[in-house]
């Protein structure tokens, strides 16, 4: 299944991006990753893109809270799915290590039927994801992504400027 992706938010080292294979659909809060457009594998490769990442991804959760599409957001920096080959079985642990790709999730919050509003955010595990890819292009409406991009296109130079 071909599923577009959004660019909300880019500059030369970093991304902003809601995947159309997003692991939490917009009727919950959606999902949107902060993902570095080089080659740096963990938070303390490089500390100062990091920290950029980390603004982004903040600046984010203040602009789900503004435009009303999410009271809250978690924020989540993982790459545990790097140690899994395509079929599902576990790499080992140097190989996996070799490839993870930093990159921060933001799940915006917000209450729904069955969102778990409250309690700590639970993506698709990886076999679900690749199973049943049940969230796959639950993502927001045209207009609510160009709301978004706008609010970003203003808010993250603001935010870097302040580190």
């Amino acid at each position: 299944m071909k599923l577009k992706d959004y660019v909300l938010w880019e500059n030369d080292k970093i991304r902003v991006v809601i995947q159309g294979k997003a692991n939490w659909p917009a009727k919950y809060g959606g999902h949107i990753v902060v993902e570095q457009k080089m080659n740096i594998s963990t938070p303390y490769s490089d500390y100062s893109l990091y920290a950029k990442m980390s603004v982004i991804a903040a600046a984010i959760q203040k602009v789900l809270e503004q435009t009303g599409l999410a009271p809250h957001a978690n924020l989540q920096s993982n790459s545990n799915w790097a140690f899994r080959n395509e079929d599902g079985s576990f790499r080992d642990i140097k190989e996996g290590q070799n490839h993870r790709n930093l990159h921060i999730h933001i799940y915006g919050r917000k209450k729904g039927k069955d969102s778990n509003w409250g309690e700590p955010i639970r993506p698709a595990y990886w076999q679900e994801q690749q199973v049943e890819q049940k969230y796959w292009g639950q993502i927001w409406n045209k207009k609510q992504i160009n709301k978004l991009t706008d609010f970003l296109n203003e808010e993250i130079p603001k935010a870097l400027k302040k580190i």
